[in-house]
């Protein structure tokens, strides 16, 4: 049933609905007129007459014709539960807004009240700066030109504090998901900012609170794929856990109750994120579970960081700066990675100063970052590009380092300073994997790879995840590897597991970008599809010609997808059934690295044009007609990709 916004007021005399039998416009008035809330008549007649209808006339079929017990029943009861969240709603942005004007107008007379007592401040110092200068002329003009000179130089240097964190954030807080769809204004979420937030942001939250009905549909629907480790049925455990989340917020929000957020890791869970942490984190699964499930991280690092040539060596010059000795890092190791880390270990070792209890993000970036990023990540030969951290214009937006490509992020990072709050890392934690989920959506609709990595460094804390979607409605977000961040020279023997740590992250983002960009534009996961459907009723229509023709029951397909050569054998054994069988599967060579698979992919064709001339064979030798007629090669051209999982 659809109310006009204006005419949502009626629903607030619940008593009348629930209590009068038969309800109709005249009975409204009067319940309105003996509450002393009856406005101008025709005002009131023109304002509700439709919608009283309308209401009347669904009580009528619902209720059965209004009689007082079934008004009491369930169906009822949703009803006026459900109306009763929308009053809430409608109420609650209003008094957003007027709290926003408020506070607008209080920082306005706070600006004017600075500006004032400033002026009042110079004017009775000038007296006193005048004796001074009077008095001790020299002085007085050495210390004004150093106290000019610092303050200028912080005004030129300070683009970026703490503070301007809370308020620049890229993406708000509760944009991507509401903490409480339907809260209660004399409560602060835990997660709330400090700042009333904007109109646009306000809104998007309140959409999001009818996207838990659509999240709650597709938990409930069947799944075309699930994620099962041994007889563990991880997306069914995940599933079940979403659902108690949801039915928490939706309890709270009719018992006008503040959701009390564990952590954040539940707010993930809304968006269908799982995180693959230690300890569990989701009360669905038993200790024993999860660690199967974890212990099948496909990205765990399975070789030591200590196989690098350069790593002993430069081990021996980190440790021997942390004792105070001046070593320089020299390497008989010619490769890129040696000449990146002799490059790093003398950036730090010149220009390290030792970490502030209180920094901004800038400098914390300058000082310890971006000696680490740069030799990675920047250069004309990668398949990717970066983007540094700067101010987007016209908005209050400012995006943390991140490699894209074709404007989608494949790394997404968020950056925090020594001092940072437990808070702001959370919700940097939240935003991060929102954004790469993000990046995965994108990516998948352009054909490209299920991928994306996140790097966050907190403080002087390095962690990297790797995000994938390779099962229905699971964004699996799994740990890759953690190392410390060099502020002082006592940590300079964590160098080393840094850069290779560096090293790895860089290496996969090279990876996820050769091959979004090795697919063929405009393919995506539904052409994919298409074509295997496409390249198998081909086949099954080759057959079925051979057969009319006394030729065999046999026909190949050779499905090339990207860099994957496959093979599959069909026949015709059985009444009514086309059997395909997988036959070879290798790679095309596309780079030199991939060199090494040339000796299977060769053999692979070979097989392929010997089944093929058996299959001409047999035609020939079993045709009765003259004219000799060409076998159909079935190739699939390369029109979609599907690849490997990293």
């Amino acid at each position: 049933m659809d109310l006009l916004p204006e005419c949502l007021n009626a629903l607030k005399y619940s008593a009348f609905w629930k209590s009068t039998d038969q309800p109709s416009l005249k009975k409204f008035l009067d319940f309105r007129l003996l509450d002393n809330d009856l406005e101008e008549r025709r005002l009131e007649y023109a304002r509700y007459n439709n919608e009283l209808n309308t209401l009347s006339q669904f009580y009528a079929e619902e209720s059965e014709f209004g009689q007082q017990e079934s008004k009491q029943s369930s169906e009822i009861k949703q009803y006026w539960e459900y109306q009763e969240q929308l009053s809430i709603m409608v109420r609650n942005k209003n008094e957003d807004k007027s709290k926003l004007q408020e506070e607008k107008a209080k920082m306005k007379v706070q600006e004017l009240q600075t500006t004032q007592n400033i002026t009042i401040a110079s004017v009775a110092a000038g007296p006193m700066q005048q004796y001074a200068i009077s008095a001790t002329a020299s002085i007085a003009k050495r210390t004004l030109d150093i106290d000019i000179n610092i303050d200028n130089e912080r005004t030129e240097k300070r683009t970026r504090t703490l503070m301007d964190d809370n308020n620049n954030d890229d993406n708000s807080f509760s944009n991507r998901f509401s903490p409480e769809p339907i809260r209660d204004n004399s409560d602060k979420s835990n997660y709330e900012n400090d700042e009333s937030e904007s109109d646009e942001s306000e809104s998007d939250e309140n959409e999001s609170v009818f996207k838990l009905d659509e999240l709650k549909k597709q938990l409930e629907s069947l799944s075309e794929n699930e994620w099962i480790v041994d007889t563990i049925n991880v997306s069914k455990k995940f599933k079940e856990y979403q659902m108690q989340l949801i039915e928490k917020v939706k309890k709270n929000a009719i018992k006008k109750v503040k959701t009390k957020w564990d952590s954040e890791y539940e707010i993930l869970a809304l968006a269908s994120i799982i995180v693959l942490i230690k300890p569990c984190p989701y009360s669905t699964f038993t200790p024993y579970e999860w660690k199967k499930v974890i212990d099948t991280n496909p990205y765990a690092v399975k070789e030591s960081v200590w196989t690098n040539p350069f790593a002993s060596s430069l081990s021996e010059a980190c440790n021997n700066i942390a004792m105070g000795l001046d070593d320089n890092f020299v390497s008989n190791d010619e490769s890129n990675l040696s000449k990146k880390a002799s490059r790093i270990f003398n950036d730090l070792k010149e220009d390290l100063t030792p970490a502030q209890k209180k920094i901004t993000e800038n400098e914390h970036r300058f000082n310890y970052l971006d000696p680490l990023l740069r030799p990675f990540f920047c250069g004309d030969s990668k398949d990717y590009k970066i983007r540094l951290d700067k101010s987007v214009k016209g908005s209050l937006k400012r995006p943390d380092f991140s490699c894209r490509v074709d404007d989608i992020a494949i790394l997404n990072s968020e950056v925090k300073p020594p001092g940072c709050t437990e808070l702001q890392k959370n919700k940097d934690f939240v935003k991060v994997h929102l954004r790469s989920k993000k990046s995965i959506n994108q990516l998948l609709n352009k054909g490209g790879p299920n991928q994306s990595i996140i790097l966050l460094n907190m403080g002087d804390d390095i962690n990297s995840y790797f995000m994938d979607l390779q099962y229905y409605g699971m964004y699996r977000s799994w740990p890759f590897l953690g190392t410390k961040l060099v502020t002082e020279k006592a940590l300079f023997p964590l160098l080393v597991l840094t850069i290779c740590h560096l090293d790895k992250i860089e290496q996969q983002v090279q990876k996820i970008a050769n091959l979004y960009f090795i697919k063929p534009p405009g393919c995506t996961e539904l052409q994919k599809n298409k074509d295997f459907v496409k390249v198998h009723l081909r086949s099954k229509k080759s057959i079925n010609q051979l057969l009319n023709k006394g030729g065999p029951n046999q026909s190949i397909i050779l499905l090339n997808m990207g860099d994957d050569i496959n093979s599959y054998f069909m026949d015709l054994q059985y009444y009514g059934m086309y059997r395909s069988w997988p036959f070879l599967g290798t790679k095309l060579v596309t780079e030199k690295a991939l060199f090494p698979l040339l000796v299977l992919t060769i053999c692979h064709l070979d097989k392929i044009e010997q089944q093929v001339q058996k299959i001409a064979n047999l035609y020939f030798s079993r045709s009765n007609h003259n004219i000799l007629e060409q076998i159909e090669y079935i190739i699939e051209e390369p029109s979609s990709i599907d690849f490997q999982q990293l």
